[in-house]
This record gives structure tokens, sequence and C-alpha cells, in this order.
């Protein structure tokens, strides 16, 4: 449903798993290849709540089970944000509110409508690299999300990105596709979700044909060079400096636009209507945190 239709915070806890943990990584070594992928009917999900938009269950998790002060944070960034922020890039819609009932806690959203079908080959390599059958669709829909706080320059950043797996209790990413068209996306997905391991199969007409466990830092190394890393960091940080400085006086609640000019200077628009739909009435975000 739509995430304003909310109208109380029990609509929304009924779907919380706290202590909910995703699957233990699968060896490698221990995964045949080559395997086919199934041909499966299609099993989707549309990009609403409680498929998507948890962004009011991840600030519910973060003060009143994991003793987080949100007066203590600046922002509030999902799994794609940094990605966004460092090559100026509003392809997709990114919104920006201060969160009612906080002293000054700005959330970034990724607000793009999508339809995710878990019966793809992503999602079965997913299941298959920890411990369930590629077509067991059981819990095909749950999300499993990992909360942790970063210092990002002068700011205080809490993360909340989808998590695939853990490995030693330490998160893990897992990838099937390309390489050749990850640019810096999938090294900016593993440090918001604070995933220091990469599992990464690789799959030819229909067949996963390898799998493979890359370390964070070899992530990084093949995105990007040592001077390039530094011109997106400096695009990070003067992106969060625009958006703190733009949201002086912005009243809770209120939602902004992030968007680039030609100069690559960033802008908040005003957002009216249901895309600016990210968090629930504001009575319930402050009934979910306080």
């Amino acid at each position: 449903q739509n995430i304003s239709g909310i109208t109380s915070k029990e609509m929304i806890l009924q779907y919380l798993d706290v202590n909910g943990k995703p699957g233990n990584l699968v060896d490698p070594k221990k995964v045949r290849t080559p395997r086919r992928f199934l041909t499966m009917p299609p099993y989707e999900t549309e990009s609403k709540f409680p498929y998507a938009k948890l962004d009011a269950v991840g600030l519910h998790v973060a003060a009143k089970h994991r003793g987080v002060s949100l007066d203590d944070i600046d922002f509030g960034f999902g799994g794609s944000t940094l990605e966004m922020l460092a090559n100026c890039d509003n392809t997709d819609p990114f919104m920006v509110t201060k969160v009612p009932g906080t002293k000054n806690f700005l959330l970034v959203v990724k607000s793009k409508d999508y339809v995710a079908d878990h019966a793809g080959f992503g999602f079965q390599f997913e299941r298959l690299m920890t411990g369930i059958r590629m077509d067991d669709l059981k819990n095909a829909t749950s999300a499993k999300e990992h909360l942790h706080e970063m210092n990002v320059g002068e700011y205080r950043v809490l993360f909340r990105a989808e998590t695939d797996a853990i490995q030693r209790g330490s998160p893990v990413e897992i990838k099937a596709s390309n390489p050749r068209y990850w640019g810096t996306k999938v090294m900016f997905q593993m440090i918001s979700s604070g995933s220091t391991k990469l599992c990464h199969g690789t799959k030819a007409r229909g067949e996963l044909t390898g799998v493979s466990v890359q370390s964070l830092q070899q992530v990084v190394r093949s995105s990007a060079r040592g001077d390039h890393i530094k011109f997106l960091e400096r695009n990070i940080l003067d992106g969060m400096k625009s958006i703190h400085d733009q949201m002086k006086g912005a009243d809770p609640g209120n939602v902004f636009k992030i968007s680039f000019d030609r100069s690559g200077s960033l802008c908040l628009l005003p957002v009216r209507g249901r895309s600016g739909d990210i968090l629930p009435p504001a009575d319930v975000v402050r009934e979910l945190i306080e």
C-alpha cells in the first residue's frame, strides 16, 4: 500500500522481525558449476510497502532497538545514495526530508518505482548461496537490512541497506551481474551495507559458470583509480554540505527532490503529491521513534 496511508505504528511493526538475519554464505568451493538456472513463472512485487519504502522501519529499529540517538545523526542514507552523490547523477529520483520528531535528521531516499521478479536469475543465485533451493519462494519477498553508523567528512551518517548474506557475522554482498556494467555502484553498495566481501557469480547462456569471493578492497581497486576516488569523495562531501545548507529552516516532513545542474551543482526542488510519499504521516513517524 502507499506509505502515506499508514495510520498507526502497528500497521508497520506487524511486518518487523527485529532479530531476523540473512542466511550464512555457502562456501563457494562447495557449489558445483556449471549449474543451470531454473525457468520459473514470474514472482513479482512492486516497490510499495511492505516490500519497499522501509525507511520508517529502519528509523524505528535504530532508535528503539539499537540505542541510536537520532538527534546525533546528520543524515540517513540508503544503499545507493553515495553512488548518486559521487557521480552527481539524478537519473533516478532521490528525495530528502527532515524527519519529524528529530532535531535535524535529514533522510535521503531513492524514490523509484520498480517491479522485482524474485524468480529471476539474480535472486536464484542469492538463494543458492545462502543454502536455499533456487526455486524456494517461501520467504522470497522478505528483506534483510543492516544498519550502521559512519562518519562521512564532518557528518554522522546512519546507513540502512539490504544485506544478502553474512559470513562470520559480517554482511556479504551477492551479485550475478556483469562487472563490466558496475562502474562504482557495487563498491558504494558494499560501503553502504557494511559488506566486507562480495560473492560474485558468473553466468552464460542460462548457466552459473563460476563463483568467486572478493574483498571490499579488491572491488574498490577494480572500480576506480586513486585520483578518481578522491574526485568522487569530493563530490560526496560537496553534495552533503549543499543538502545540509539548503535544508536549514525546512519544516519537518516537507520533501525536496535532489537535482544537479550541468556544472554538477546540487539543488533541491520542492515536491508535492504522491512522489513525495517517502514516510508515513508525521504523527506515525513520531510514534515509531520517540
